[in-house]
């Protein structure tokens, strides 16, 4: 009961009395003299025409264009509708074709059945304007030549005000916004008439309430037919069908913006042509013209570069959010896989040590230490895990990070191909430091390996360890090989699009858990990587 008080409600204030209020003004108009006198700054007495009745723009473009194209794009209307009919998967995309395509014949028929039987006379066609039939006079003749008639090619613009019931069905929320382009096209093709000599100003206000009218009574056809479903309250609509609506408003804008501008354009040629009587208008006009078109443009401008930058930040906060939820994924399948290796590293171990034992040359094989250290590399990687899997550790733990950095340049001589070099810098005296030495020697190998990794023929690796403001500093300095991998991973991304980055993500972070940082500086192809450490004294480390 209460839903059809509602839909009761919204007919009564939507749609009986706009189209009441409508009529009554154009019976109105149509009894009082203005409205053939609006007609007469128009009219050339001294050559007994309208002027403007050829102009290139209001019969060229807005009459005979404007009537081709409203015939085209229904006639498009109504055939993609019965071609898409067929298919179940848009149908309802073709209701709404086939729904604005009847709206659109419906109003310009009945329109010119209704002209016929209120016998209109076309006003420059009257003796007062040059013509030599009577002017129509409300009070004699038949019903319909005391309503007035509405005026055909306006109708024909209005008649796309059936675009608010389209928005309807797809679920827009502030449909009223589907109303401006009807309303836009059909006040551009009254003006064009008026100033043209074919129609008064009260068939252009019939013009509207029977294209209203046609509009709503075809809605609701439609519903009940099951060609097009909508509902009266917009605020019951649900938020995917309001999105899909939502694509559709840049279509309406744009072209209700196209038709405003024309309109535009036709008042600024109306003003040329009334130059004599309305000098000071057309000033204040030009005035208004120049604003409005200064204005428009760079609010144009404007809103077009702010929604492509917030698409440009929409993409890069979901591939983030991407990148962030397949870290977690990953940090979860890692921990398992830790678990999972440690007690087989730690057989590995034994059965090492045990061989060693049992075979004594074992210890002195050259390979001896590539094993030792290849195992070494696999526990600091399951230590570093299990780290981040408890979280916490490094807050209470210190370590030697010159030893550590001794270590880690110690390995990474041993991996390096024939083309490079790496010269190291470290003193002997220890650098304290927050954090296990597991975490940073997978801090140091990743910067290490990635300098080596980009570093052309010929050049060296520079490794240097000094303390600067209560920090202690690891500066990597490296040249960059053309097509070689941004080094160590630029801008804090994998250098491969398919990469998560891991090797500088994982740096980072665990720079950052002990307080520290990481920065690149790239000058030409010089890479200059800091990774920056709190220094511990002795008393903090006890």
């Amino acid at each position: 009961m209460r839903l059809d008080r509602l839909a009761a409600r919204w007919w009564l204030t939507r749609v009986w009395i706009p189209i009441a209020a409508f009529g009554a003004c154009a019976i109105a108009l149509g009894s009082l003299e203005l409205d053939r006198a609006s007609l007469e700054p128009f009219f050339d007495r001294a050559q007994g025409v309208f002027p403007l009745r050829r102009s290139w723009f209001f019969d060229g473009v807005l009459h005979q264009g404007g009537r081709a194209t409203v015939l085209l794009a229904a006639l498009g209307l109504l055939l993609t509708g019965v071609w898409r009919y067929r298919h179940a998967a848009t149908r309802a995309a073709a209701g709404r074709c086939l729904y604005l395509a009847t709206c659109v014949a419906a109003s310009t028929g009945l329109c010119n059945l209704w002209k016929d039987l209120a016998r209109q006379t076309t006003p420059w066609n009257t003796v007062q304007f040059g013509g030599s039939e009577p002017w129509f006079e409300p009070t004699t003749g038949a019903f319909f030549r005391t309503l007035g008639s509405p005026g055909a090619h306006s109708v024909g613009g209005f008649a796309w005000v059936a675009l608010y019931f389209v928005g309807a069905s797809l679920g827009a929320r502030k449909r009223w916004l589907w109303l401006a382009p009807g309303l836009a096209l059909g006040t551009l093709f009254a003006l064009a008439q008026h100033v043209r000599g074919a129609h008064p100003p009260s068939h252009e206000l019939w013009s509207i309430a029977l294209a209203w009218g046609i509009a709503a009574a075809g809605a609701s056809l439609a519903r009940r037919l099951r060609v097009l479903e909508w509902r009266e309250d917009a605020a019951a609509t649900d938020v995917a069908s309001a999105t899909r609506a939502d694509a559709a408003l840049p279509w309406l804008i744009g072209s209700a913006a196209l038709f405003a501008g024309m309109l535009f354009f036709a008042f600024d040629m109306l003003l040329e042509h009334l130059a004599a009587e309305t000098s000071e208008w057309s000033t204040r006009f030009e005035i208004a013209e120049v604003t409005v078109t200064g204005l428009g443009v760079g609010a144009a401008a404007f809103l077009l570069t702010a929604r492509i930058v917030e698409a440009r930040e929409r993409a890069a906060a979901r591939l983030r959010d991407e990148r962030e939820e397949r870290f977690r994924a990953l940090g979860r399948m890692a921990a398992s896989v830790a678990h999972e290796v440690r007690n087989p590293l730690h057989t590995l171990r034994l059965i090492v040590d045990e061989q060693r034992r049992q075979l004594p040359a074992l210890s002195s094989h050259a390979l001896q230490p590539e094993l030792d250290a290849c195992i070494e590399r696999i526990d600091h990687a399951v230590d570093l895990i299990h780290g981040f899997a408890r979280g916490g550790r490094d807050e209470h733990e210190s370590s030697d990070l010159a030893q550590a950095l001794r270590e880690a340049a110690s390995a990474a001589e041993r991996m390096l191909p024939a083309h490079a070099s790496l010269r190291t810098d470290v003193a002997a005296a220890p650098a304290l430091v927050r954090g296990t030495v597991a975490s940073l020697r997978i801090v140091l190998d990743n910067l290490l390996r990635n300098a080596i990794e980009a570093a052309p023929a010929g050049s060296a690796v520079e490794v240097q360890l000094a303390r600067q403001h209560g920090e202690w500093n690891v500066v990597i300095r490296n040249q960059r090989a053309d097509g070689a991998p941004l080094a160590p991973g630029e801008s804090g991304t994998s250098t491969k699009p398919e990469g998560l980055g891991l090797g500088l993500s994982i740096s980072r972070r665990l720079a950052a858990r002990l307080g520290g940082a990481i920065d690149l500086e790239f000058e030409g192809r010089r890479v200059t990587c800091t990774l920056r450490l709190p220094a511990l004294d002795a008393e903090e480390r006890e």
